[in-house]
């Protein structure tokens, strides 16, 4: 059983498991495996989080992946309710996440702006990804 790995969620199976080769899947659960991302059937995943293939197991490796799939949808959300339209409120949504103002900076893309925390890279990315420029 390995002991390096992150589930990072569940696609539809477009692609065979990477375990077992099987190409009829219902659900391919993405899994980081020691920094490699592999696609496998709830079934070998099953197998590679809790020890055997079963059928609790496969239920309970589609139901971790549906909650990184959720995590993920919320850090999201989370991160875009800092948004606003001016400043003002931009530093209000900014204050409730009790981050320090330290290294902080505005980003604009169009009308929206948000408050960046400099210190976070994984904050930086996002909001760089989603279009927004460093004010």
């Amino acid at each position: 059983m390995a002991t390096n790995y992150r589930i990072l969620g569940k696609i539809e199976a477009e692609r065979p498991c990477d375990c077992c080769g099987n190409k009829i899947l219902k659900v391919a659960v993405v899994i980081d495996l020691e920094g490699v991302q592999v696609h496998y059937g709830r079934d070998c995943a099953g197998r590679l989080l809790y020890g055997c293939k079963s059928l609790a197991n496969a239920r309970k490796a589609e139901k971790a992946a549906d909650a990184a799939d959720y995590a993920a949808k919320m850090g999201r959300d989370n991160r875009l309710r800092r948004v606003s339209k001016d400043k003002n409120r931009a530093n209000y949504l900014y204050a409730g996440t009790r981050r320090g103002l330290d290294g902080s900076f505005f980003a604009v893309k169009g009308s929206d702006v948000v408050r960046v925390d400099g210190k976070d890279e994984a904050d930086v990315a996002f909001f760089l990804s989603e279009g927004f420029e460093r004010v």
